[in-house]
């Protein structure tokens, strides 16, 4: 989960994550985008590394779960 910094729809996402470190990502045609994504909203971005070193992307706004509240 982190801040959206850059955001080049269908080329590249730059998303500043933990200890304010920046992760980019190239973004082709396996990304998988939802949502609205833009500058300063915060996301979720998952990845997986094949054997080749391609990277395939799922970027979804970040949702905060709810803490359930349990009846005394």
């Amino acid at each position: 989960m982190g801040v959206v910094k850059e955001y080049d729809a269908g080329k590249k996402i730059v998303v500043t994550g933990p200890k304010n470190k920046d992760y980019s990502f190239d973004l082709d045609a396996n990304a998988g985008v939802t949502g609205d994504i833009a500058v300063g909203k915060k996301v979720k971005v998952t990845y997986t590394k094949s054997s080749d070193g391609t990277k395939v992307t799922t970027v979804a706004p970040y949702v905060a779960k709810k803490k359930s509240k349990k009846a005394a």
